[in-house]
């Protein structure tokens, strides 16, 4: 992975995601591990593609570095808070600020991005209202409207991109360029996601990548599932464990 620069800075930290995510994909690969559908959260949906069969790997990694460039170019910076609340509780801590819920990570688990300001107020505003928030170590308000001065830069690349039909079914518009513009700048709606697959019959969700924290969120859903987590963090000996549990 990259080790050089700010690790929190987007234009380090969404290559360095996605390697990690792409060196998790290969220890799969080397155990015969397939996939029966590829989910993302956030930019993770853009790896989830590349499991899919849908990019390349070598158009991974430029659109993740071209993603988060133009994201540092021209979008202004803010930031983005956890709060354990659910998306009504958040709206009404919200109020008249601009500040825009960014994320449904679970049914008491909310993002939200905004100005540096704006954002740290929504989360005096929880801390007095009993609610537990903390700030994320992120370098932009993703998923909200400060990302709006970079969406036609990164347009330009989504255009050049070359979509193969997925070998198995992903969430959405797959062969779209405008879907992935819009991706930048709407809401995620990670739990929205995981019941609908729990409910379509997925019973394991197996989560690729540098850490584990979407295992966590998909335990707060509460489905039912088992969670595996190939954190590429880690040697491919701890994956392997970690799938034969």
């Amino acid at each position: 992975l990259p080790e050089c620069g700010d690790m929190v800075a987007t234009e380090v930290a969404q290559p360095r995601i996605v390697t990690g995510s792409v060196a998790g994909l290969r220890a799969l690969s080397l155990l015969d591990i397939d996939a029966g559908v590829a989910v993302g959260h956030s930019l993770g949906e853009i790896s989830a593609l590349h499991w899919a069969g849908a990019l390349d790997e070598e158009a991974l990694l430029r659109v993740a570095g071209s993603r988060g460039e133009a994201m540092t170019e021209h979008s202004e910076s803010g930031t983005m808070a956890g709060i354990a609340a659910s998306s009504e509780t958040v709206s009404e801590l919200i109020g008249e600020l601009p500040v825009v819920i960014a994320g449904y990570n679970g049914p008491n688990q909310s993002v939200v991005a905004g100005p540096v300001d704006a954002v740290r107020t929504v989360g005096e505003r929880a801390g007095e209202a009993g609610v537990e928030w903390t700030l994320l170590p992120v370098s932009h308000a993703f998923h909200s409207p400060l990302m709006d001065p970079m969406l036609d830069s990164f347009a330009a690349v989504v255009a050049g991109l070359e979509f193969r039909a997925p070998a198995i079914p992903m969430t959405g518009a797959v062969d779209d360029p405008a879907y992935w513009v819009r991706h930048v700048r709407d809401t995620v709606r990670f739990a929205d996601e995981v019941t609908s697959l729990a409910d379509a019959g997925v019973t394991t969700f197996v989560e690729v990548g540098p850490g584990n924290v979407l295992s966590g969120l998909v335990k707060r859903i509460d489905r039912g599932v088992k969670t595996i987590s190939v954190n590429s963090l880690e040697s491919l000996d701890r994956a392997q464990e970690a799938l034969a549990r």
